[in-house]
């Protein structure tokens, strides 16, 4: 049995562009809980609410107040874009993405001779792929050892510590990474 985080959610509600949606679908039936979509007019509480990624938070600055039991995930942060909302939880962070439902990405044909395809986007819905997704058998996996770091600092996690303020901050570019650019 997992570690949890004393963490309790009605529902998951997503961002309304595809890719959060499908990540957001795929957490709502992993937590056997609620989906919706995000919608800045409700009250959103006892939530938590899901970004592919932390750039799709552009036009949702009503996030960085903290309020109604709300955790912020992004399922990517990259480290070379401005985020004018911080998660308070990501799933990876890198300097570029794409998830394999979009298409655009190369599948090997043939080790030899280095043959190659490109991968289709995948055009169904939504929920047919997160269904997809949720379904995949999976080697059991110690999921309590990726839950220690959250863990160890629960007391700073924006929306739930009692050490992390009110306010989630934006994501500046301050110091260099190699091979990145500047914002």
């Amino acid at each position: 049995m997992p570690i949890k985080l004393s963490i309790s959610f009605l529902s998951v509600v997503s961002l309304p562009d595809r890719d959060s949606e499908i990540v957001g679908r795929v957490l709502a039936k992993e937590l056997g809980i609620g989906f919706g979509l995000y919608d800045p007019q409700k009250l959103n509480q006892d939530c938590l609410i899901v970004s592919a990624d932390s750039s799709y938070f552009q036009d949702y600055e009503q996030l960085n107040g903290i309020n109604n039991n709300q955790v912020v995930f992004s399922a990517n942060h990259s480290w070379l874009d401005n985020a004018i909302v911080s998660p308070d939880i990501i799933g990876f962070m890198t300097q570029t993405y794409s998830f394999p439902w979009s298409g655009g990405g190369m599948r090997v044909t043939d080790v030899e001779s280095g043959k190659i395809e490109k991968i289709p986007p995948d055009n169904r819905s939504a929920e047919e792929i997160a269904m997809d997704i949720f379904n995949i058998k999976q080697e059991p996996e110690d999921i309590d050892k990726h839950l220690e770091f959250y863990l160890e600092h629960k007391q700073y996690l924006k929306g739930i510590g009692n050490s992390s303020g009110d306010k989630r901050y934006n994501f500046m570019i301050e110091s260099p990474v190699p091979g990145s650019y500047f914002g």
